[in-house]
């Protein structure tokens, strides 16, 4: 490839597909480097979706993380996307995720304090796990 050759994401995953199909290893190989420095800027369900499909599995812990971590839930589209299997990870993951967030909320909120009751509140309502529990009876925060 030409250095210094600037193309759109959109391109680079073409060129992806294009060299994965006709066995271009150079190329793919170019195109799957290219696309590492940018999958930041890629939607990760895509990411997910493109590492499936080209075979580019260092692309997953990255694009699996940011879905778990994001604010937004699974569309129904991202969602039929995604092999059954990964998103029952992903749910899981996200439950735990948020539970960990919030047992550290509670961690950094004085006893006693409004906060620390309204997080435990939260922290009911949601049916926490065992051991979320077990580790804020720690702290007597519950009040079980």
């Amino acid at each position: 490839m030409k250095s210094g050759y600037t193309a759109s994401t959109e391109s680079w995953i073409a060129t992806l597909t294009i060299a994965t199909r006709l066995l271009f290893d150079d190329v793919r190989q170019c195109a799957v480097e290219k696309l590492t420095a940018r999958l930041d800027s890629i939607d990760a369900v895509e990411v997910i979706v493109l590492a499936y499909k080209y075979n580019v599995h260092e692309w997953l812990q990255s694009a699996f993380t940011r879905v778990v971590e994001r604010d937004e839930t699974l569309s129904d589209a991202d969602a039929t996307r995604l092999p059954f299997v990964d998103l029952m990870l992903i749910t899981r993951c996200r439950e735990a995720h948020r539970l960990q967030v919030i047992v550290e909320l509670i961690e950094h909120c004085p006893k006693g304090t409004e906060s620390s009751s309204s997080l435990s509140k939260a922290l009911k309502l949601m049916s926490a796990s065992s051991l979320v529990r077990k580790k804020l009876g720690e702290r007597e925060i519950l009040g079980a």
